[in-house]
């Protein structure tokens, strides 16, 4: 059986499984194996398994594994009058990967929006913090030392862009 198949049903190779049919008889089979399919679900039974259970079956599919140019086989195989159709994995593959590759780009556009959004934020944040601390110590340092309030807060954005140097150079090395 499938792989997802077997996830959904929460079964393992040993359980026991439950398959009915359209006419709604009934088989009991054990799991013998879970293959990895990434397209469909499917849960494969030997002709003699179904014959036990179902009795006699006429096959509407076939599973052929195609190697070289799979292109004429299936020209070949749609000629044949017993043939209604075909159905090709890689056309299948090759679908779905143009499908989910415009997904690519709105994944890139999200995480450029978010990043943009992200800096502003920060951006914002850090200018209102600089801003209310350059206040503060203005205001001790005139009050305190009497400083000019322009040299206090000169020296509280310098002392500010060096503590954030510091901080990015101790970033970097770790």
């Amino acid at each position: 059986m499938g792989q997802k198949v077997a996830e959904k049903l929460s079964l393992s190779v040993g359980d026991v499984l439950e398959i009915q049919n359209t006419d709604l008889r009934t088989l009991t089979a054990t799991v013998s194996g879970i293959f990895d399919n990434y397209v469909d679900n499917f849960i494969m039974l030997s002709a003699e398994t179904y014959r036990s259970a179902f009795g006699d079956w006429q096959a509407n599919t076939a599973l052929l594994n195609v190697s070289g140019d799979t292109e004429e086989t299936a020209e070949a195989l749609t000629s044949l009058e017993a043939v209604s159709g075909v159905s090709r994995l890689s056309v299948t593959r090759e679908n779905i990967d143009v499908a989910l590759s415009c997904l690519n780009y709105i994944i890139w556009l999200i995480v450029f929006f978010s990043g943009a959004l992200a800096f502003i934020v920060i951006y914002n944040l850090t200018n209102i913090n600089l801003a209310e601390r350059s206040r503060e110590i203005a205001t001790c340092c005139g009050k305190i030392w009497c400083y000019p309030c322009w040299q206090a807060s000169l020296a509280c954005r310098s002392a500010f862009c060096s503590i954030g140097l510091l901080c990015k150079w101790l970033l970097l090395i770790y």
